[in-house]
């Protein structure tokens, strides 16, 4: 049969009669086994088991913590549909003493994100604000992305609000990536299979954003390969020592 361990406790009645309990054994391990995740900063999943104004109780390793709702990365309306399903989340407090578990998704999510900004890849994000060089982008960073008008689609266009609105969910290729500055340039125009698809139907573009930047990143890759044999070519006949005609 299934072992497990139990701690016996002496009884207020009488002073012979012992208690046994497993839940303190048990609690004591999951606690041994976050506070090793928690030193190690490790992105952790956890499951969402109740929604209030101030944030989400979550469930990890059957002890309950805590995301504030600045944390969650999302509105408490959608997190309220995420009852029961499971999320990454980073630590912020842990607290085996007093019982205090408390978490992030949205840094968790920042996390991710950073690992995914590589020039060419695809990622998502939501549109914040419109103006009229373009749209700035939430990819759950601590600062947002840039999707300039000239890069939203190849055929021309007027209005950025013709195409993106604040609150659209969106997925971008990345043009470039700048840790230092905070920037980060974002194209769509990248992704489209005909010139014009943004205009037409951005859902076409967002279903095949990962397929085309692929092809993105060959053609690229096809151009770099062929420019450092260009190169190579190009110092080799400079190197060579001419034939002595004497």
């Amino acid at each position: 049969g299934m072992e497990r361990e139990f701690e016996v406790i002496p009884s207020r009645r009488g002073g012979e009669t012992l208690l046994v309990s497993a839940r303190i054994v048990e609690s004591s391990l999951a606690w041994k086994r976050v506070m090793q995740l928690y030193e190690k900063n490790t992105v952790v999943e956890v499951k969402i088991r109740h929604v209030s104004r101030g944030g989400a109780l979550v469930e990890l390793e059957n002890l309950q913590g805590f995301i504030p709702k600045s944390h969650l990365g999302m509105d408490l309306e959608k997190a309220k549909e995420n009852i029961g399903k499971t999320l990454v989340a980073k630590f912020l407090e842990a607290d085996a003493e007093t019982n205090r578990l408390v978490l992030s998704h949205r840094l968790a999510n920042v996390q991710n994100n950073v690992k995914d900004l590589e020039v060419g890849s695809v990622i998502k994000g939501k549109v914040v604000a419109v103006k009229d060089y373009g749209a700035f982008v939430d990819l759950g960073l601590e600062f947002n992305a840039l999707l300039h008008v000239s890069q939203i689609s190849y055929n021309r266009l007027f209005n950025v609000d013709q195409v993106l609105s604040v609150g659209d969910e969106i997925k971008a290729m990345v043009l470039s990536y700048d840790a230092n500055r905070g920037r980060v340039s974002l194209s769509t125009k990248k992704l489209e299979m005909e010139p014009g698809d943004m205009l037409r139907n951005p859902a076409k573009v967002f279903d095949n954003a990962e397929k085309m930047a692929s092809q993105f990143r060959e053609r690229v890759a096809a151009a770099e390969a062929v420019a450092r044999a260009s190169a190579a070519e190009a110092k080799a006949s400079k190197e060579e020592v001419p034939a002595n005609t004497e």
